[in-house]
């Protein structure tokens, strides 16, 4: 059987970031950090700023669901680092959910009125 190396820092990083971002308002940023493009931005801007932590793994398919043991020291250093991460990633995304808002709410509104019965008026 092979054994496969799992990167563990990544499910640590990507647990804080959520418990984190739960802290923050609706709109922008739990909005923007929905987007997976983007979260997978921020987990990458904090892994490489981190020591990177491995496990080998003879199984197939290697579970990080259960919570993982962080150094309280580490733990603050990547709640730091995503809390930088959100600040220096979020201004360059917001035009983009600008746009991507402004298209969508001028889908709702030609949708509004399309009903059979506005065309046959």
């Amino acid at each position: 059987m092979s054994k496969t190396n799992v990167n563990l820092t990544i499910s640590v990083i990507e647990a804080e970031a959520e418990s984190l971002l739960r802290s923050y308002p609706d709109y922008p940023y739990q909005r923007a950090f929905a987007m997976p493009k983007l979260r997978q931005k921020l987990v990458a801007y904090v892994l490489i700023r981190v020591p990177n932590f491995y496990a080998v793994s003879e199984e197939q398919e290697f579970s990080t669901e259960e919570p993982l043991y962080c150094p309280p020291e580490q733990r603050q250093q990547v709640e730091t680092l995503i809390h930088c991460g959100i600040q220096r990633l979020l201004p360059k995304s917001l035009p983009k959910m600008a746009i991507a808002t402004e298209a969508y709410e001028d889908m709702e509104e030609m949708n509004v009125g399309s009903t059979s019965s506005h065309w046959l008026n």
